[in-house]
C-alpha cells in the first residue's frame, strides 16, 4: 500500500518503516500508527520529534480510541530511538514502561461439552465465501495448539507444512519465532483447508484469507465465532466472562497442566516446555494458567500438604 508522508519528518518516517520490511518485521499497525504521526505533524507544521509534539500527539489519538491497549507505544518508540541515533540526538523517546498496564481479561473456561458442541457447529458453518469452510480448521487450530488469535490470522502459506506436521509462528509479540508440532487430526484440518483455498485464491500468502483473498481481518475471527457460538445453542450467561477465540489458548494452557497432573507429572518441571510453546517471554506469564485452571490448584494444595514441603529437599552427600 503506498503512503504519501507530508510532513517534514515523514522522509524519516519513510526511511525507519523501510528499515522494519528490511529486518523482515511485520509492521502494519506501526505503520498505520506512523502515518496518523506523519499527518498530525503536517496539520501542525511540526518539524522536530520533541517531548511536546509526542504528548500532544498522544493527547489526540487517546480522544479517539476507546482500547487500554496502547498499541502505538512501541512504533512511536522505535521511531524515536531511530531518530536520536541517526538524525537528531534531541527526538524524544517514550521512556520504557510508559502506558497504562493491560487489563488482563478474565477468562472463559470452556466446558468440554461447549467444546464439542461448538466445532459441531464450526462443522456445519455455512457462509457464502471461505469464512464458512476455515472456521473449524481456524479456530481448530488455536484449541490444539494454544495460539494467539493474531498469530493464526498471520500465518502464511509457507508457515505450513502438514507433511511434516510443523507450522512457524513468526514474530508475534516482538522478535520471536518458533516452530510448532501439529499431530495428524491438526495437519488433515489445515491440508483440507489449504486445498479449497488453493482453488479459490492459487496466488494467496496468508494461509487462512477473507473472501476476497487478503489477510483475516481483527475483527473477523470474533464475529465468525460469536455465529458459531449461537448456532450451537449455546447461552451466554449474564457476567462479565463472555467467551471469545482467545479462551481457547487459555484452554490449551490449563488442559494441559491438569493432563500432567493427572499422570503423576512435575508439573512445574513442565511449565518451561509450556512456556516455550505458547510462545511467553517470561515463566511468570505461564505460571499464570496455575491460577486459572478449574481443578489444578486444589489438587496441587492437597500434595502439598501431604508432602509436607513446596520444594525438595537437597542433599549435599558428595
Amino acid at each position: 500500500m503506498s503512503w504519501d508522508f507530508s510532513s517534514e519528518l515523514g522522509i524519516y518516517i519513510k526511511a525507519y518503516i523501510d528499515f522494519k520490511h528490511s529486518m523482515n518485521v511485520r509492521f502494519r499497525g506501526g505503520e498505520a500508527y506512523l502515518r496518523n504521526l506523519d499527518s498530525y505533524c503536517a496539520k501542525n507544521n511540526i518539524r522536530s520529534l520533541s517531548k511536546e509534539t509526542v504528548r500532544d500527539w498522544i493527547i489526540e489519538i487517546e480522544r479517539n480510541v476507546t482500547s487500554h491497549h496502547r498499541n502505538w507505544v512501541s512504533p512511536i518508540r522505535g521511531f524515536g530511538k531511530y531518530m536520536q541515533t541517526t538524525i537528531d540526538p534531541e527526538a524524544y523517546v517514550i521512556p520504557d514502561g510508559f502506558g497504562k498496564r493491560a487489563i488482563r481479561t478474565t477468562p472463559y473456561l470452556f466446558s468440554n461439552e461447549e467444546v464439542e458442541l461448538f466445532f459441531e457447529a464450526a462443522t456445519m458453518y455455512d457462509y457464502p465465501n471461505s469464512l464458512g469452510y476455515q472456521a473449524k480448521a481456524f479456530f481448530g487450530l488455536m484449541a490444539a495448539c494454544g495460539l494467539r488469535t493474531c498469530e493464526v490470522r498471520r500465518l502464511e502459506v509457507c508457515d505450513v507444512d502438514t507433511n511434516s506436521g510443523t507450522i512457524e509462528i513468526k514474530y508475534s509479540k516482538g522478535p520471536r519465532s518458533r516452530r510448532l508440532f501439529i499431530d495428524d487430526d491438526v495437519a488433515k484440518l489445515l491440508n483440507d483447508c489449504d486445498k479449497k483455498n488453493k482453488v479459490l485464491f492459487p496466488n494467496r500468502t496468508a494461509f487462512f484469507v477473507s473472501g476476497w483473498g487478503n489477510y483475516v481481518s481483527e475483527y473477523i475471527p470474533g464475529m465468525v465465532f460469536k455465529r458459531i457460538w449461537d448456532n450451537a445453542g449455546l447461552t451466554l450467561q449474564d457476567c462479565a466472562k463472555h467467551p471469545r477465540p482467545y479462551d481457547f489458548r487459555h484452554r490449551f494452557a490449563y488442559a494441559n497442566i491438569e493432563r500432567w497432573a493427572a499422570e503423576g507429572k512435575d508439573v512445574m518441571a513442565m511449565m518451561p516446555y509450556l512456556m516455550r510453546y505458547m510462545g511467553h517471554s517470561s515463566i511468570e506469564s505461564t505460571c499464570y494458567y496455575l491460577h486459572i485452571s478449574p481443578n489444578f490448584m486444589d489438587k496441587y494444595a492437597k500434595q502439598v500438604a501431604d508432602s509436607g514441603r513446596v520444594l525438595p529437599e537437597v542433599g549435599f552427600d558428595d
